[in-house]
């Protein structure tokens, strides 16, 4: 709505009156598609994401835009978003870096890349729809969208998301008993147990949890929005046995509340920083942390079960998304390994 009225004051009505030197120094002086118009656009979008989401997607543009060298990203015409920017800003991050240490460096380029990926999102294809259908012309930005895993620019991790080794995972599946603190332990465990997200690990609440028929379930509503129903635990029951055994034991088991200890930025900090810092310390060389667990334990579910179970456990929408993302690459690449998924499954 934004674009709209400031096309029909710079452009559409002057032409309209036939003052054809007001379009020429308006043309002149930018494109009439900015990025702070794009952002008002995308924002209006019904894209079931939160107001949170929006917010940091659209400060992620900026910060991208202006690492690039854009003083004023959302004053700048829109076709800036194209392959060369990403090239500008890749470049100035590897230059910050290169006086840097190599676990410094390693850590400030796995964040920019973050940051670049949470900024594509403003420019998907559902953003650049609803812009046109408003009656503006967008630029091609589908070298900005794609150019994310530019191959010149060394962000330190293995981006491909290939699933972590057996070895690996029993490691991991060894320590996790051993955490001493109650929040690393239990936000471990709702990542394997449920496969929950790392920002609904922050945000769990005791009577989510309910024993239904013997099994433990998980209401997904009350978790995200595009949630498939209640969750029924087929395959990793026995992390969540471990995880009732301690809660009960140390009498964290309560009847509501949030199952994590401390405010909300505590619990964000635990979640996002010291878990994935626990993980990386056992040899964790992938990119992602926390959705790594829940990557791995969908693909366990798939592997015991069938392919229509965890979709139903990692909630997708979409039966694709689970087959594309998640569960088929887990299972081919082990495959590809040469080692039998049978065993790789029992490594729980």
């Amino acid at each position: 709505e934004t674009a709209k009225q400031v096309a029909k004051v710079k452009f559409i009505q002057p032409a309209l009156d036939k003052e054809w030197g007001i379009v020429d120094s308006n043309k002149k002086r930018r494109h009439w598609a900015t990025v702070g118009e794009l952002l008002a656009a995308w924002r209006g979008l019904e894209l079931g994401i939160t107001d949170g989401h929006q917010r940091a997607a659209a400060n992620a543009l900026a910060n991208v835009l202006r690492r690039a060298g854009f003083a004023a990203p959302e004053e700048e015409s829109a076709d800036v978003l194209c392959g060369r920017t990403a090239r500008r800003f890749f470049d100035a991050v590897n230059r910050e870096c290169a006086s840097l240490d190599q676990v410094t460096a390693a850590s400030r380029k796995r964040s920019a890349n973050s940051v670049f990926n949470q900024a594509k999102s403003v420019v998907q294809v559902a953003a650049l729809a609803r812009y046109r259908d408003a009656g503006l012309n967008v630029p091609e930005v589908v070298e900005f969208v794609t150019e994310g895993n530019a191959e010149r620019f060394d962000k330190g991790l293995d981006l491909d998301q290939e699933p972590p080794g057996p070895e690996l995972m029993a490691g991991v599946l060894a320590a996790w008993p051993a955490l001493e603190d109650w929040n690393e332990f239990a936000a471990v465990g709702l990542e394997l147990a449920f496969g929950l997200r790392a920002g609904e690990v922050a945000q769990a609440r005791w009577e989510w949890f309910t024993l239904r028929d013997g099994l433990h379930q998980l209401d997904a509503q009350a978790t995200v929005k595009n949630g498939t129903g209640r969750l029924r635990v087929v395959a990793l029951n026995p992390f969540w046995a471990q995880f009732e055994a301690r809660a009960r034991a140390s009498g964290k088991w309560q009847p509501a509340g949030s199952v994590l200890d401390g405010s909300e930025t505590e619990r964000r900090d635990l979640v996002f920083r010291r878990v994935s810092e626990w993980l990386r310390g056992l040899g964790w060389p992938l990119q992602k942390t926390n959705h790594g667990l829940r990557s791995w334990a969908g693909g366990q579910v798939t592997i015991r079960y069938r392919l229509e179970e965890a979709q139903i456990w990692l909630r997708h929408r979409s039966i694709t998304t689970t087959q594309g993302h998640y569960t088929s690459r887990w299972i081919g690449a082990e495959a590809l390994r040469g080692g039998s998924a049978v065993e790789w499954a029992r490594v729980a």
